[in-house]
């Protein structure tokens, strides 16, 4: 694969020994399946001895029963589901013919159904890990913790030795719609809690995939946020998504432009208008673009690109606009410590 052979020193390589237990967890579901998935292979080929799970999170309101969802045995709080990408029938029921290339993407575990699917550590459980999420109940969320934990000492009998929770654009840090309620920092709050206060080893660290792109938040939002992270010492470093995009594509084959993924892929390909502006929540163009402009990190913006516009809605009732972020925030995954993440989130909320 390309992202194999162009790979350089990587921020991840301190946090990776042979032999280690890795848990890759997409923190707000949906298509944070796909770049859970497209990370876990990217670390494999850093450390190839290491035993790597993948996985994501489904949001529940109680005990329902998840369609299309097997129990991990023993551990209720955690499913996995068959491969069924290739399935006629299944094509069938979900796009209405045989010979449709691939499932129609919707809100369900079609997400993790398109992934390609391993055994958890020789067993007959499954990667991706699904993880049910009721993110008002705290109860069901220490369930969860301790079953994540279980899962690694039934497996291999050790704690993880690093778990590492993925998030889209960064709304694990608040956002315009989600606020302090979202599924991303409940379940960053749950990460951190099983490493620290239940296995009380291991290293928690959090993947922000594309700044911004799923329009939670704004350039200058995203800014005075990750300003707070970097004086508090949570940042790590940063990443070219360049080097996950094969196995990206893999998975996001199809899927609309405005799911994250796509929109990163977009910016890798040139697809996404050149902007000479930044703007914000209100404004579309709101303050003109420097060559001289540096970023947050220090790095040279050199140039804006236009998000795809999402879901979201001002208070009005209006479509926002697309956020306009540097090139590299749009490309890059950046590396922070998870507990010094989500203890200033807790602090702030």
């Amino acid at each position: 694969m390309a992202g194999a052979e162009s790979r350089s020193c990587s921020c991840f390589d301190e946090f990776l020994f042979e032999g280690c237990s890795v848990l890759v967890l997409g923190l707000g579901g949906g298509a944070d399946a796909q770049g859970a998935y497209a990370l876990a292979q990217y670390l494999q080929t850093m450390q190839p001895t290491a035993a790597i799970t993948y996985g994501t999170v489904k949001g529940v309101k109680g005990e329902e029963e998840v369609p299309h969802a097997i129990l991990v045995p023993g551990l209720d709080q955690l499913l996995f589901t068959e491969e069924r990408k290739h399935d006629p029938k299944f094509l069938l029921e979900n796009v209405g013919t045989q010979n449709a290339p691939m499932p129609r993407w919707v809100g369900t575990v079609l997400y993790e159904q398109t992934i390609p699917h391993q055994n958890v550590f020789g067993s007959e459980v499954k990667s991706p890990i699904i993880c049910r999420l009721n993110t008002s109940d705290a109860a069901q969320q220490e369930k969860l913790a301790q079953d994540l934990y279980k899962l690694t000492i039934k497996l291999t009998n050790k704690p993880w030795d690093l778990v590492v929770g993925l998030d889209h654009g960064g709304d694990v840090l608040g956002g315009v719609e989600e606020g302090g309620s979202g599924r991303d920092i409940i379940m960053s709050r749950v990460l951190d809690h099983m490493v620290s206060d239940i296995q009380k080893s291991g290293r928690f660290l959090i993947c922000l995939h594309g700044l911004c792109i799923d329009g939670e938040n704004y350039f200058d939002e995203m800014t005075e946020k990750i300003e707070q992270m970097i004086q508090r010492g949570a940042y790590l470093g940063r990443y070219p998504i360049y080097d996950l995009q094969d196995w990206l594509r893999q998975v996001c084959a199809g899927m609309p432009s405005t799911k994250t993924p796509m929109i990163m892929l977009d910016a890798i390909d040139g697809k996404l208008e050149v902007k000479s502006h930044y703007n914000s929540i209100e404004t579309h163009e709101d303050r003109c673009f420097n060559e001289s402009d540096r970023d947050v990190f220090g790095d040279k913006v050199d140039q804006l690109l236009q998000c795809t516009a999402r879901h979201h809605h001002k208070k009005d009732g209006s479509k926002m606009y697309g956020p306009i972020v540097p090139r590299n925030w749009a490309t890059s995954g950046y590396l922070f410590d998870g507990h010094i993440l989500t203890d200033w989130m807790r602090s702030t909320l």
